[in-house]
């Protein structure tokens, strides 16, 4: 991954703005859930199960799941896989929702939005239980050899309407994102795609 220079900033601040004709366009959320539609295999020589869904239109999803945590790959028409995606880890266990969101343009999605929970259990930690969620934002690229990639993670546990800053994220940048860069992270320092877009201003 590669941190903004001048002209990657520069770039960003162009495709926020020119996204700008597709917010004409009715932006629509459709949802696929991990379910017992899915097909479900557990590897032989690890603790490991991967669990492969059907999503909208031609996608496919794979969860890489463990006791300690989950990853996630993406395919598109029977095309290349995507790097396994996941959230930072704020735990000692964690899992995914089974539900995601897919964000669309006249019937092709362009993002999916995906809750992912941390735990530690505090008599493993000498401490009170822990818990976090996360929501991760990741763009869909199926005409690069990235096929996806992740955008943003927002703190769900932390800000107050994650759900409608996750769609934020992902209806405005989604679409422009560089893959080769690092994920925005939102909290309460980074509370909004505004603030993010004026926090490039100042580089």
């Amino acid at each position: 991954m590669k941190q903004m220079t001048s002209g990657l900033v520069a770039a960003m601040v162009m495709a926020v703005a020119g996204a700008g004709w597709a917010q004409a366009q009715a932006i629509t959320s459709v949802y696929s859930r991990i379910d017992a539609h899915c097909r479900e295999h557990a590897l032989e020589d690890e603790p490991v199960v991967l669990i492969r869904c059907n999503a909208p239109d031609a996608w496919q999803i794979e969860i890489q799941a463990s006791e300690h945590g989950a990853s996630i790959t993406y395919t598109y028409d029977q095309g290349p896989v995507s790097p396994a995606l996941h959230t930072p880890a704020r735990g000692l266990f964690g899992r995914f929702h089974d539900v995601i969101e897919w964000r669309e343009v006249l019937g092709v999605p362009f993002a999916s939005i995906h809750r992912y929970f941390d735990e530690t259990p505090g008599m493993m930690s000498g401490g009170e239980d822990e818990s976090y969620q996360t929501l991760m934002v990741t763009a869909l690229r199926p005409e690069t050899p990235d096929t996806a990639c992740v955008v943003a993670y927002i703190d769900a546990s932390g800000l107050p309407d994650a759900n409608t800053l996750a769609r934020d994220a992902a209806d405005r940048l989604a679409r422009g994102w560089d893959c080769a860069l690092d994920p925005i992270w939102f909290d309460a320092d980074m509370p909004s795609v505004d603030a993010y877009i004026a926090h490039l201003g100042h580089h």
